[in-house]
Order: C-alpha cells, then structure tokens, then sequence
C-alpha cells in the first residue's frame, strides 16, 4: 500500500522498481509507505494492518527539482531512501531504540549495502535508461546536504 499523494505515489512506485522480482514479492502487500502531509497526522487501520510502515518526510519529495529524472542526484538519492527503508523491513531490523549504538550501526551498514546492491543490479539490467552505478559516497554527499537544508528547514532560518 503506498499512500503519499497521487503524484508521489509514482515517485514511490518508480523506487520500487528498483527492487528485484524476489525481494518485491516478499513484500508486495505486506508493506505500507506513506508520508506526513500535514503538521501531524494518524495512521489508520488500513495502514497499520501491514507487517511494516515505512513513512516519508514530506521534504524528501520537495528536494527533488521539477522536471528531473532518475539520472539526477536528488532522485537517485530518492530512491537510494526508499530501497534503504525497504531493506530494513526485508531484514527485520529493530528500532534503534530497541537496540545498542553498535548493533544499530551495523543495522544502518546492511540497509545500505542491499540498498546499493538493488539499485546498481537495476542500472545494469537497465543500460538503456542512461543510469549509473551508485557509490555510498554520493550517498554520503547527498545525505549531508539533506542534513543541511532540514536542519535550516526545522530552525526556520
């Protein structure tokens, strides 16, 4: 179930493709991915009947710029996000409040690891999209400058 809006719920469907047929079937139907669209909001039961809830800051959608495309950084890191989040709830990771600093460090190292590996299996099963591999230190990057604009976004600067 993907409830983010009607036009982000493409972006979010776009990201799944990245997934391998296996890993996709896995969780088909037992994952649900939404996103805030307001100051707060409630999860209904639709939602919070599937085995995982995956939910979106409303920023990651307005960091990508109008008119862009998978080849772009921000989307590649969209979709970087959500292969992560979905790699987690494929490896039945617990919440890091449930866990040591140590343990939630290797938790975060595995998400990104499959992660990559989805997303450079999808470049090179897909050659005629133009993509390229990605490397945890575009990653990397891309995670410090999000860091950046919500730290400015949150302290209303």
């Amino acid at each position: 179930m993907i409830d983010c809006g009607i036009s982000q719920n493409k972006w979010v469907e776009a990201a799944l493709d990245y997934l391998p047929d296996d890993v996709f079937d896995k969780i088909n139907g037992k994952i649900a991915i939404t996103c805030l669209r307001s100051d707060a909001c409630r999860l209904g039961k639709k939602i919070c009947n599937h085995e995982e809830i995956i939910i979106l800051s409303p920023w990651i959608f307005s960091y990508i710029p109008p008119g862009s495309s998978e080849i772009d950084k921000e989307w590649r890191y969209f979709i970087f996000c959500i292969l992560h989040e979905v790699a987690h709830a494929v490896c039945k990771h617990l919440p890091p409040n449930e866990i040591s600093s140590q343990k939630h460090q290797y938790q975060e190292s595995e998400a990104d690891k499959y992660a990559l590996k989805w997303f450079n299996d999808y470049v090179i099963e897909n050659t005629k999209k133009g993509l390229t591999a990605l490397a945890i230190e575009e990653i990397n990057e891309q995670r410090e400058n999000y860091q950046k604009k919500l730290e400015s976004i949150l302290s209303c600067s």
